[in-house]
Parts: structure tokens; C-alpha cells; sequence
């Protein structure tokens, strides 16, 4: 139709790629040329994350590969997006950041990309403000089922028991050896379980990923951290952050999964899909322990607690 050639070679594409060209030259200029740009901290990551007032965020890592592949991967996203377009609920829109390389070649020995700030909270920060998310759970939980039926699954499996047990051990300065002895000897059954469940692609979907403005929902990080057993990922969803209303949603959130898996594959999920989720959440709960240990994550460090 006409209005599918305007949105895709046609007017509004040229459009659209010229003010991304537009932001994209801005972008450049107050990095490079601008010394009264200020770059200001965004949360606690583990690569270093920058925001340039409300326009630019800039990433900071040691590893090209990584960023490259975390680059092809937003963009493999924004092709499933566009595919599926029809597919998609009409109550969102469904959108990923995409960065780019801010130089060919390192700067103070970091690789770094840049990418749009977009405006919205993250559904983490609604939360928090005891906003009601029925609805945009909902959505995020239809994204993720979308992700997780059309991303491949060419990545590395997890290591359930493996990553569970490395992350005791680095645990052995605030846990007492018989405890961490007593969590290693009991989880068993739950690695069978959540061994039996099929591994997709890892969307790490907690909710300081996900960016809400409006109807849009928009997916921040597109790291590639492999493949993960569906329960475990949407663990990461619903037991991020202690809030009751929050987690009272947790029957809804797995039954609008396995409807949105069924919708997108065409076919139903095998196993006990509740069983597979609480028995996760242990072992994520571990990982999540460990990796918030860490001295240079302070905020992150004392929220332990209410996990």
C-alpha cells in the first residue's frame, strides 16, 4: 500500500534516517568539540554507563567484541519487531535502542558507544512509585515471550549448577561455610527441574530494562549473555525488587506468557511452568546476591536485603 511505502522506502523512512543522521552528528560534536558537555553516572552497571543531559547515554567497556555483539543483537530485535508487527497487541508499541560506535578505535583505552536517551521511567521507577503496572507487565511480559520464541539460540547454554556454585564461592566472605555448604547440598532438586525446561535467548529482563513513555515500551540493554531455561528469565522479571503489589501479579504474568509463547511459536509450553519459576528462584536469587556484593555498587549492595 502507499502508507507501507512512505514507512519504508519511502518519505517518512528518508526522514526518520535523516534526524537519526542529524542526532547522530550532534552527538559527535558535543563529545568531541564541546568541553562544557557534561557526562553524568546512570545507575550502577557493570560497564560504565554516561548520559548527556536528556539526549545521549555512552557506554564505557573493555571489550569491542562484545559491544559489537551487543549491537548486532538490538538490531536482530528491531528486525523481529518489524516483522512481527502484526502479531504485536495494539495496546504498545514495542521499540530497542540501538547504539553506535562513537570511534573506530578506543578512547583512553575504552571502546564506546552512544545511544538515544529516551524519555519515559523505567518500569522499575513505577514501581517504586506504587504506580499501577498491571497493564505494562503485561506488555513487557508479551515482549519477552516474543524474544524469547524468535531470538536464536545459537548462544551458550547456562550452566545451572556450575554459575550457582561460583557464585557461593564468592560469597565466602559473608557467608559462613556451613551455610553456603547447606545451599550447595539442597539445591539438587531444583537444577532437575529447571534443567528440564528448553534455554532461550537470555533478555536478563528485570525492570530497570525496559523504558515506558506512554504506550511505548523499549528495550535498553541487548548484551549477550547466552541462553537461560524460560523460568529462570522470568525470574529476573518478577522477583527483581521486593513489592507485594508487584509480585501479586505473578499468576497473571505466567499465564499471559504462555498464552503470548503459544500466540508467537504456535505452540504450547511443555512442563509446569510455575514449578519451573518458583524453583528458580533460589538459584537466581543467589546469582543476584553475589553480583550485588560488589564494593563499587553501593546502592545495589544495601537492596540485597530486601531480596
Amino acid at each position: 500500500t502507499f502508507l507501507d511505502y512512505l514507512c519504508s522506502d519511502g518519505y517518512v523512512h528518508r526522514k526518520w534516517v535523516q534526524l537519526r543522521e542529524t542526532q547522530w552528528r550532534k552527538c559527535i560534536n558535543l563529545v568531541t568539540c564541546n568541553p562544557n558537555t557534561k557526562f553524568e553516572p546512570v545507575g550502577e552497571t557493570q560497564n560504565e554507563v554516561l548520559k548527556v543531559g536528556d539526549e545521549f547515554v555512552f557506554k564505557r567497556g573493555n571489550s569491542r567484541i562484545g559491544f559489537e555483539r551487543e549491537k548486532d543483537l538490538a538490531e536482530k530485535i528491531d528486525e523481529i519487531l518489524r516483522e512481527h508487527s502484526e502479531d504485536i497487541s495494539d495496546k504498545f508499541l514495542f521499540d530497542v535502542v540501538q547504539p553506535r560506535f562513537l570511534s573506530s578505535v578506543p578512547i583512553d583505552d575504552k571502546h564506546i558507544y552512544a545511544m538515544r536517551f529516551d524519555s519515559g521511567k523505567t518500569l522499575m521507577q513505577l514501581i517504586e512509585e506504587g504506580s499501577d503496572v498491571t497493564d505494562i507487565v503485561d506488555g513487557v511480559v508479551e515482549y519477552t515471550a516474543l524474544l524469547h520464541t524468535t531470538m536464536p539460540k545459537n548462544g551458550n547454554k547456562l550452566d545451572i549448577k556450575a554459575k550457582t556454585e561460583d557464585r557461593l564461592i564468592k560469597l565466602q566472605d559473608e557467608l559462613p561455610d556451613s551455610v553456603r555448604r547447606v545451599l550447595a547440598e539442597n539445591f539438587s532438586p531444583f537444577y532437575e527441574i529447571v534443567n528440564g525446561f528448553e534455554q532461550v535467548w537470555n533478555s536478563d529482563g528485570h525492570p530497570e530494562q525496559w523504558i515506558i513513555d506512554d504506550n511505548r515500551i523499549t528495550r535498553l540493554d541487548t548484551e549477550d549473555r547466552g541462553l537461560v531455561p524460560y523460568p529462570m528469565d522470568l525470574v529476573n522479571l518478577g522477583e527483581y525488587v521486593r513489592d507485594e503489589n508487584f509480585r501479586n501479579l505473578r499468576k497473571r504474568m505466567l499465564t499471559e506468557y504462555s498464552e503470548n509463547v503459544a500466540k508467537f511459536s504456535g505452540r504450547k509450553l511443555d512442563g509446569n511452568l510455575e514449578l519451573g519459576y518458583l524453583s528458580s528462584i533460589p538459584i537466581r536469587l543467589i546469582s543476584l546476591v553475589s553480583a550485588w556484593s560488589s564494593g563499587n555498587r553501593p546502592k545495589m549492595r544495601e537492596r540485597r536485603k530486601d531480596l
